[in-house]
């Protein structure tokens, strides 16, 4: 009987010593975790210092209201647990997409955190300026070639040969006046407005077919925008004295050179790279000059007049 009495109280006094140790523990978690919240909720994990570097055309006013409302667009459950401007809950993706939505010239923003420190280091890359596309007014003059006559094919030997069929093009070329003019990139991404800049010192893209033009779009050619900047750096290698292309109709996927005074017309398939005309129109020399056009829109052949 005693014995039955001494493990009955034993295991009583066990499970006292649980409830004891759980209720205990509890209080140690429960206290952690407030700490832990209280901690994270401080100021001692905060962004303390913002610095912008890298492009002086951006306001870092400006960029540092960006950050600040970003910030602020946190979750109701994790600003409970979390200061707003606590350096691990801040969004290092988020901060940089919606710097990029206000400023779409820039071709990259870097953000870097100190946690000792408790600042914030952001670095912004301006796109670079390779080319205009320029959309002119309505007004439009027509001009008219014969793309017939001789024919180098795109070999080594540059034999020349009997032109097929000719082909006559009717193409509108715009007057200098423009409506509007957006610089792009050379992964062919609109980022800003630009002047109506006139001569061939730059590449520029004179877009007959009114496209319209977002800041932030791509060039309004698909696939094609790879060929058009081919197309330029063909033109820069052969050192073509005009770096103003046509482009007419989006269905016939071709531009041409702007006319120039001693120097060809020079028609191109948006389709394909050019760069298979470099050595036979290099070894054309002076010649080239006294041409009405050159002709590369089919493939390793080279149509001439």
């Amino acid at each position: 009987m005693n014995d039955y009495l001494q493990t009955k109280r034993e295991g009583e006094r066990r499970k006292r010593q649980r409830k004891i140790k759980l209720i205990v523990f509890s209080c140690i978690g429960i206290l952690c975790i407030a700490a832990t919240i209280a901690v994270l909720r401080s100021s001692l994990l905060d962004i303390k210092n913002i610095s912008i570097q890298g492009d002086g055309s951006v306001d870092p006013q400006h960029i540092d209201a960006i950050v600040q409302a970003t910030m602020q667009s946190n979750t109701f459950l994790s600003s409970i647990l979390f200061s707003k401007k606590n350096i691990f809950l801040t969004s290092d993706s988020a901060i940089k997409k919606n710097i990029m939505s206000a400023y779409p010239f820039l071709k990259n923003v870097t953000v870097s955190k100190n946690i000792f420190s408790g600042s914030m280091d952001i670095t912004l890359q301006q796109r670079d300026k390779y080319g205009v596309w320029c959309t002119p007014q309505e007004n439009s003059i027509p001009f008219t070639s014969i793309a017939t006559s001789t024919v180098l094919s795109a070999s080594s030997t540059y034999e020349k040969k009997a032109s097929p069929t000719p082909r006559a093009t009717s193409t509108p070329i715009p007057t200098p006046s423009y409506s509007g003019c957006w610089w792009f990139d050379e992964q062919g991404t609109i980022f800003m407005s630009a002047p109506s800049m006139q001569g061939n010192s730059i590449h520029k893209v004179i877009d007959q077919s009114l496209h319209s033009i977002t800041i932030g779009s791509h060039i309004p050619l698909g696939d094609n925008s790879t060929h058009l900047i081919e197309i330029f750096n063909f033109l820069d290698s052969i050192n073509a004295p005009v770096q103003t292309v046509l482009y007419n109709n989006p269905q016939l996927e071709e531009v041409q050179t702007a006319p120039t005074p001693h120097y060809p017309t020079i028609y191109f398939n948006l389709t394909q790279n050019p760069q298979f005309a470099f050595d036979a129109i290099k070894n054309m020399g002076d010649t080239i000059s006294s041409l009405s056009y050159i002709d590369l829109r089919v493939a390793n052949r080279i149509y001439y007049k």
